[in-house]
């Protein structure tokens, strides 16, 4: 008797073909397990705060600090500034501008080099909204660059009316703006990322870092000048300048019994006057004397009249000045000043 030879079922050992048209199914249902996410590189952290840590010491000419959130907090200070330039013009402003309210930031710095201008501003802003301003002002674009992805630190840069321009922002932090020669730009977004360890910015070195000690903490503004002062500078405040390393002024605000509001000034001459300092002392608070008496802009502003009169003291690498004016009375003269020519003055700024 033969025997009958028994085959496999055709289908052993394969998929069958109800399960191959299930596979898709099964997947879009969550059935397979979905691939592993490839790692996403972790934000890198910026260094924002303060902004003037941003800026360069070599070559800088001068240096302007505002925290505007902060002044403006002030409402008799706030009124003195919208005296001079109105809520209509900041508004108009910051439609050319890509949103950016000077009012709204919480710092704003300006950086003079011989050859270039470096503005930075930090506070919420629209990275996107800032570059189509950018594009729209320049006359040419060269190029935009992705330094950062995680935080997006994003550059444009290309030609302005007059000279060559850069734009840089920040995530949604803050921004820069450069004017000029390309360098103090590139050197801010690498302070920025953490790549200068030990390059010190501006007021972190000598001789400005003595001096932001001497103006003290609560400044709303504050203005620095690096020597040698050479020219016409050099005379200024009865000659003392040409043997002074550095110049800065802060200003806060106060109240006082005898105005609506007050801003007291300090300002700090730096300078090596060894035995002569003294003398050196006399010499300023004359000098301001005759400033503030006869000086016309100044009796407008009402800087002739102080709440408190400069009181003039030698200081350790240098001397100081304190004097206290009536921020109303001179944001009124400013007015009185400024008020024909405020539209080019803002126009000169977009």
């Amino acid at each position: 008797m033969g025997h009958r030879r028994v085959s496999p079922p055709r289908d052993e050992g394969r998929l069958p073909r109800r399960a191959l048209l299930a596979l898709p199914l099964l997947a879009a249902c969550g059935g397979l397990p979905p691939k592993p996410a490839a790692p996403s590189a972790a934000p890198m952290p910026l260094h924002l705060e303060p902004l003037a840590d941003l800026v360069k010491a070599p070559s800088l000419v001068w240096m302007l600090e505002l925290s505007p959130k902060v002044a403006f907090a002030d409402d008799t200070l706030l009124a003195g500034v919208h005296r001079v330039v109105s809520d209509e013009r900041f508004r108009r402003f910051a439609a050319e501008n890509g949103g950016v309210d000077p009012r709204s930031l919480a710092e704003l710095v300006i950086a003079r080099y011989p050859d270039a201008t470096l503005t930075l501003g930090r506070g919420t802003i629209d990275p996107a909204a800032l570059e189509r301003a950018f594009t729209r002002r320049a006359t040419r674009i060269d190029g935009r660059a992705i330094d950062v992805a995680s935080p997006p630190v994003v550059r444009l840069f290309g030609d302005g009316a007059k000279e060559r321009v850069q734009m840089c922002t920040f995530g949604r932090e803050a921004f820069a703006l450069e004017e000029g020669r390309f360098g103090p730009l590139r050197v801010a977004a690498a302070y920025a990322e953490g790549k200068l360890k030990k390059a010190k910015p501006a007021l972190r070195a000598e001789p400005l870092a003595r001096a932001v000690g001497l103006l003290g903490e609560g400044s709303v503004a504050r203005f620095f000048a690096s020597g040698p002062f050479e020219g016409e500078w050099s005379a200024a405040l009865g000659g003392l300048l040409r043997a002074a390393t550095g110049v800065a002024v802060g200003a806060r605000t106060t109240r006082h019994p005898a105005a609506k509001g007050g801003l007291v000034v300090t300002a700090v001459v730096l300078g090596e006057y060894g035995h002569a300092q003294e003398d050196a002392a006399r010499r300023l608070g004359a000098t301001l004397d005759v400033l503030l008496a006869k000086n016309p802009f100044g009796r407008m502003l009402g800087l002739h009249e102080p709440l408190e009169a400069p009181r003039v003291d030698p200081v350790p690498g240098g001397l100081s000045v304190v004097a206290t004016f009536d921020t109303d009375r001179a944001a009124k003269g400013l007015h009185a000043v400024l008020d024909a020519e405020i539209d080019e003055i803002v126009g000169s700024l977009r």
